[in-house]
């Protein structure tokens, strides 16, 4: 596991506290990536309706300022996206 923050307390309770919760961010983000057949993100033009794996040739062509970044496939469908035709998103 990686070091992080709850290294930095002298509390013991506090500590492992956040290690707990360190331990299930770790967890999730791993459950995330399997449910997104490890594509870490997805993404999404602010003017356009279909949403891409980082990957797809597509995708290179949204600038930072029109684009916006989905945590999951899931997330991208709910905010009324559809999956791109090419990637197969």
């Amino acid at each position: 596991m990686r070091k992080g923050r709850a290294e930095r307390f002298d509390d013991d309770a506090m500590r492992k506290r956040l290690l707990a919760l360190e331990r299930e961010v770790d967890e999730l983000r791993a459950a995330l990536s399997a449910m997104n057949d490890g594509v870490p993100y997805f993404i999404g033009s602010l003017r356009r309706t279909k949403f891409h794996r980082p990957d797809c040739p597509w995708a290179i062509h949204l600038h930072e300022g029109n684009s916006e970044i989905y945590a999951s496939r899931v997330a991208a469908i709910a905010d009324g996206r559809k999956p791109c035709g090419t990637c197969k998103s």
